[in-house]
């Protein structure tokens, strides 16, 4: 079932340290690279893929991360620090010199490490909800630790597993637009259980904290938080957003839309990405 989850026809792959890694690539000009959360795929850009193919100037690149959709599974734990290394090995392989970077959970939190540690190779950064950047302390711990432990029912095929998985995205993943990526993403918990505890696990670590990363990123980075984000909220991410200040916005999304997923609202983000083109650079002011 997680080939499901992932990028659809028509696709290709790239071997990357032993890793086939599946991705459309789709249009031409300015490159956006899309990055999917952990433990789902990158049919997450579905609708956005189809209305980016209205719009001239783009070539839009989506990839399934290692262990997830069409790409072969790792040999290496699913971490943003692996993802980076996958994102930089990725580009590289295609000879992209200079991205926009679009990245939801993990993988925002790979397009913000990518973007500091490769100065002048990022145009921008879009990161939503990314992960990293609120403190690590034992409430975080906690949490890290207890979705893990629900990830360790899926390895062991246990029953409560998926109940308590659907329940989890059902609170996250609303709306009609995401109702069949989210049963998807269900139907295929068991087989991404592994990369789930690898994930949450990795974020209780001192490893998986990005704070201090923040005021070096050089490029323009837009900030694109689900409200009720009860997950990785943005409250406890304020201090990390505000330290990037100078170049980089935080924008809450509208009370009355359910979650800032590119699969729910593909035409409100894509207003987004449209308000956001400014000649050969980026607008970094105000979306409202």
């Amino acid at each position: 079932m997680r080939h499901l989850t992932g990028i659809q026809e028509p696709y290709q792959t790239v071997h990357i340290d032993g890793i086939n890694i599946a991705y459309s690539d789709e249009g031409s000009g300015q490159p956006v690279i899309c990055l999917h959360a952990t433990a789902q795929g990158g049919r997450d850009y579905e609708h956005f893929r189809r209305q980016m193919r209205q719009t001239t100037g783009f070539r839009l690149i989506i990839l399934d991360w290692a262990g997830h959709g069409r790409s072969s599974d790792d040999h290496e734990p699913f971490t943003a620090i692996r993802c980076e290394f996958i994102l930089s090995a990725f580009l590289k392989a295609l000879d992209i010199q200079k991205s926009i970077l679009l990245g939801n959970s993990i993988g925002g939190a790979a397009a913000l490490r990518f973007a500091h540690n490769n100065p002048g190779t990022v145009k921008a950064v879009i990161a939503c909800n990314p992960g990293g950047l609120a403190p690590i302390n034992w409430l975080a711990k906690t949490f890290c630790s207890m979705m893990a432990g629900v990830a360790g029912l899926g390895l062991r095929r246990s029953p409560v597993f998926k109940g308590i998985f659907s329940v989890f995205c059902r609170a996250l993943l609303r709306g009609p637009h995401a109702a069949a990526q989210r049963q998807r993403i269900v139907d295929a918990g068991y087989e991404n259980a592994l990369v789930m505890q690898q994930a949450w696990n990795s974020f209780k670590h001192p490893s998986g904290d990005i704070r201090a990363m923040m005021p070096g990123i050089q490029c323009p980075v837009l900030f694109a938080w689900a409200k009720d984000d009860g997950v990785v909220a943005l409250k406890g991410s304020l201090d990390a957003l505000e330290s990037h200040l100078d170049q980089a916005l935080a924008r809450e999304r509208d009370p009355d839309l359910e979650r800032l997923f590119i699969r729910q609202m593909p035409r409100d983000w894509n207003a987004v990405v449209n308000k956001l083109k400014y000649k050969d650079g980026w607008y970094t002011g105000s979306v409202n």
